[in-house]
């Protein structure tokens, strides 16, 4: 049986990596008031891809189940 921990500690590390990925790309592409960069895209990107994460694991949970 898989260890419960080795999923929460890949969610973690793709979250980290992720923020990492957005303050880097906010500094390569900045942007002003006006006109956001890159970076304030990723961050709104990252709630579809949660809740798309959500629903993965949630499926997969009662599918072992």
């Amino acid at each position: 049986m898989e260890n419960p921990f080795n999923k929460i500690k890949t969610t973690i590390i793709f979250f980290i990596i992720y923020f990492f990925g957005v303050i880097l790309v906010n500094k390569l592409i900045p942007g002003d008031i006006c006109n956001p960069g890159g970076g304030f895209f990723m961050a709104l990107l990252l709630i579809p891809i949660t809740i798309i994460l959500i629903f993965f694991r949630i499926v997969k949970y009662y599918r072992e189940h």
